[in-house]
């Protein structure tokens, strides 16, 4: 959200606030500092920077609303930078070892401060993520109920933990859910497209998310020998579609629904599909009867109404 303009009134006090090292559960800093100005009921901090432990610069600015005896408005804008995913897990109390690489965020929010009340049960934002080089190991949740749901398409059936090039998203954050309608990760070993939401503040923490999961290097061997579909196909990474979940339940343990896809080109994997020439299509339904995909018929055309059919 944008942070509103300034509350009427003459300024009755400005400086520069500086905070040391602080090594707290839920936060860990090394040394903080900002700029502020109090109009009215307002409170204002700008050219805020904050050095995380044990990495990351985040920097923004912020203004609350002091002028309520329950509740603190607040509206933020921030962006985070040189940060590792297992220092931001660290900072958000969870397993540090489940996902490396570095990670980048940046965006704006809205919210409440109440005694007793949990932050992001009202809180409401946006936050785009960019992690890049890293790796997720296979006991994040959602992975294992991946891979208990299926053998043939278990992205860690031969390894501890997968590579990822880059991972992005553009978070929401409302009614204490985080929802996203894109999230993309790219690597070496597999791609993942998914679209879903997980609660944040209820518990069981639900999880209400599909998944779209490209295995790479699948079929190089069974296509090598058409160089043109190779191409068009599989693209640079040579991958193709492997497998479509739905997973839902407790964000601990949640459960993984193999769907079948009738062609290659339903579901999730007709994005990467788009646009791609009738001639590559026709040799794409050619390799589904090899690979056993089963297509419903096309529907038959319907002469308008008021022509005559044939036989008739």
């Amino acid at each position: 959200d944008a942070v509103p303009a300034a509350a009427p009134g003459g300024t009755w006090a400005e400086g520069r606030l500086i905070v040391g090292r602080i090594d707290g559960r839920h936060w860990r800093q090394k040394r903080a500092g900002a700029r502020f100005s109090a109009s009215g009921g307002e409170l204002t901090l700008y050219e805020g920077e904050v050095e995380l432990a044990p990495s990351g610069r985040l920097r923004g600015m912020a203004r609350l609303d002091l002028s309520r005896p329950d509740e603190v408005p607040f509206w933020l804008r921030f962006e985070l930078a040189d940060a590792s995913a297992a220092g931001l897990a660290q900072q958000l109390g969870m397993t540090t070892e489940l996902v490396t690489g570095r990670v980048a965020l940046k965006g704006g929010a809205a919210g409440f401060l109440r005694p007793g009340h949990p932050l992001l049960a009202d809180l409401s934002g946006l936050v785009e993520l960019d992690a890049r080089d890293g790796r997720i190991r296979r006991e994040i949740p959602p992975f294992v109920a991946i891979a208990l749901a299926s053998d043939a398409f278990n992205p860690f059936a031969a390894r501890d933990s997968v590579r990822y090039e880059r991972v992005e998203s553009i978070l929401e954050i409302t009614d204490g859910r985080l929802h996203t309608e894109s999230l993309t990760l790219d690597g070496p070993d597999l791609r993942v497209f998914a679209s879903g939401s997980v609660e944040l503040v209820r518990e069981p923490r639900e999880i209400d998310v599909d998944v779209a999961l490209f295995l790479f290097r699948q079929l190089d061997r069974a296509l090598d020998k058409i160089p043109i579909l190779n191409l068009l196909l599989l693209g640079a990474d040579e991958n193709l579609v492997a497998a479509y979940f739905e997973l839902s339940g407790p964000w601990e343990k949640p459960d993984a629904k193999l769907v079948p896809l009738r062609t290659f080109g339903a579901g999730p994997a007709g994005l990467v599909l788009r646009g791609v020439p009738q001639l590559v299509l026709e040799g794409i339904r050619k390799l589904e009867g090899l690979f056993g995909v089963v297509r419903e018929p096309e529907p038959r055309p319907q002469p308008p109404a008021g022509l005559p059919t044939s036989g008739s």
